[in-house]
C-alpha cells in the first residue's frame, strides 16, 4: 500500500472514530429547565407557590409551599403552536402535583404560576413568565 493511501485510510478511520465519539457523548438536545415563583399580593406572601419545568420528560411540578388557605395555579403557553394548558394544586400546603406534557424536542414553553382560592386565580400573586425548552 502506498504511503498516501495509508495516510488517507488512517485519517478516515480517525475522523470516523471522533465523529462516533461525539455522537455518543452529546445529547440530541440540551433543552432548558426553569422555575417560576408566585409574588406577594392579595394579602399572601411571596413564594407561596412555585412551578418547575423539567425538560427531561417535559414535567411540570406545581408546588404549594405554605399552609395559608390558598392553592396554586399554573399555566403554560407555546408561541409556535398557540397551544396552552393549565394546572391546579388544591391539595393544601406543603404539597406538589406532577403534570406530564409531551412537547416536540427543542420547543420553547412559557409558563407562570399564581395563587388561587376557590377556583379564582389571584392575579396579584402571578409570577412573571418563565421560559423552558423541551
Amino acid at each position: 500500500m502506498s504511503k498516501l493511501k495509508r495516510v488517507a485510510t488512517l485519517f478516515g478511520a480517525s475522523a470516523a472514530a471522533v465523529t462516533l465519539a461525539l455522537a455518543i457523548a452529546a445529547p440530541a438536545s440540551a433543552g432548558a429547565s426553569g422555575q417560576a415563583w408566585s409574588v406577594a399580593g392579595d394579602g399572601y406572601s411571596a413564594n407561596a407557590c412555585d412551578l418547575q419545568f423539567n425538560n427531561v420528560g417535559d414535567h411540570f411540578y406545581l408546588d404549594d409551599n405554605r399552609v395559608d388557605g390558598i392553592g396554586c395555579y399554573g399555566e403554560w403557553y407555546r408561541d409556535d403552536t398557540g397551544t396552552s394548558g393549565h394546572m391546579w394544586n388544591q391539595k393544601g400546603g406543603d404539597s406538589s402535583v406532577d403534570f406530564n406534557e409531551n412537547f416536540a424536542e427543542g420547543a420553547w414553553v412559557q409558563f407562570w404560576v399564581c395563587g388561587e382560592k376557590g377556583g379564582a386565580i389571584l392575579e396579584d400573586t402571578c409570577s412573571a413568565r418563565s421560559l423552558g425548552q423541551a
